[in-house]
């Protein structure tokens, strides 16, 4: 089984899948940002459930410079089903890249 099929496939652990998706990054497959949005959107053939497995793919697709990453992680750090710890990390990452949301976002997670 290649690097992507695990990626895809669907009755793989999905912590496997998003180690494949940034192994398929590491090694500069082209398609790895699309797998990476695609596992940090959710997983079509399971729960839609937000989970650190979620949340690392958005990481490594932010790592990629990929515009789609800063809005998924934002989400993220908004939404109060994410555990603290998770939200937290999600609005540093996004104020290490410079994004504007950060500030607002540690603001309301401090305030919490």
């Amino acid at each position: 089984m290649t690097v992507r099929q695990l990626a895809d496939e669907g009755s793989v652990f999905p912590g496997y899948r998003v180690d494949a998706a940034c192994m398929m990054a590491d090694l500069g497959d082209v398609r790895a940002a699309d797998v990476l949005f695609a596992l940090a959107c959710g997983y079509p053939d399971g729960p839609a459930r937000i989970s650190t497995f979620r949340l690392e793919a958005a990481v490594k697709l932010l790592d990629l410079g990929d515009a789609r990453a800063a809005d998924l992680l934002a989400a993220f750090a908004a939404n109060r089903r994410v555990q603290a710890w998770d939200r937290r990390h999600c609005a540093r990452r996004l104020a290490a890249s410079g994004d504007a949301r950060a500030a607002g976002l540690l603001d309301a997670l401090a305030a919490e």
